[in-house]
């Protein structure tokens, strides 16, 4: 019976063994992702901008044409603004899982290696070698 649990907590030593090995993978996926939300990020701040501009053609004829510029400036400052702190804060997230998964699996393997060493003793203790 103490061999089977053994080979039952080998197995859990090996899925969180190959779990860890999927982790770099998972990383660079979750890079591209963020790679491709900041370029949308950007065509969507370089298209506000060009509409923004046309707007602002379109008013031109307008008296008050400098405080229309002051606000569309502060308006997509606030939203550059708001966006970058977006992405920052996925960021931090994105790296504060990945840093608990990692903990987690390292608490994980631990626990699991040094029970194993355990139990090896226990077997060794329980057969030891013939005296020759």
């Amino acid at each position: 019976m103490p061999d089977a649990d053994l080979l039952r907590r080998i197995e859990m030593l090996e899925n969180t063994v190959e779990s860890l090995r999927q982790l770099p993978a998972e990383v660079n996926r979750l890079s591209r992702r963020m790679g491709r939300a900041e370029s949308q990020i950007l065509q969507l701040r370089t298209e506000f901008r060009d509409e923004f501009s046309a707007i602002r053609r379109d008013m031109a004829t307008k008296a008050d044409v400098g405080a229309l510029r002051v606000e569309f400036n502060d308006a997509i400052a606030g939203a550059v603004l708001e966006l970058t702190g977006a992405i920052a804060e996925t960021r931090n997230d994105l790296v504060r899982l990945i840093e608990e998964q990692i903990a987690g699996a390292q608490r994980q393997t631990k626990m699991l290696f040094e029970e194993v060493i355990d139990r090896l003793k226990i077997v060794g203790a329980a057969n030891p070698p013939p005296s020759g």
